[in-house]
């Protein structure tokens, strides 16, 4: 499995990341609000530290780029399965709506019958 693993990390691209595509990757959550501007500014400053010591950050392996995805996918097979449920829940009350209508027809039909029916004949 090592070889394979070495194998394809030769393979994958040698892309050089630096702090100013990190700053960028990092704004691009902002919209999302799952952190707050203080975290932001502490992932921020933790990289600028990292950069500063150690050079640029290395290239990640295959094994920490399937790790880091791992959250990700969890997240998307949670929200497929939500997805599937309410599409499931929505199909059984548009049936129970379509019951209904059917049973409330066959009550007019009963109704206007009895209705109709001259009293004088019961």
């Amino acid at each position: 499995m090592t070889s394979n693993l070495t194998a394809i990390e030769r393979q994958s691209p040698k892309t050089e990341l630096d702090y100013e595509d990190l700053h960028a990757m990092v704004r691009e959550f902002m919209p999302i609000r799952s952190y707050d501007h203080t975290e932001i500014e502490s992932i921020l400053d933790r990289l600028g530290d990292y950069e500063q010591h150690h050079g640029n950050i290395p290239d990640p392996t295959v094994a920490q780029l399937l790790e880091a995805d791992r959250p990700f996918r969890i997240t998307w097979a949670e929200t497929c399965n939500k997805l599937r449920k309410a599409d499931a829940d929505l199909r059984r009350m548009q049936r129970v709506r379509q019951s209904t209508v059917k049973m409330l027809e066959v009550l007019e039909t009963l109704i206007d019958y009895f209705e109709d029916e001259d009293p004088s004949s019961m």
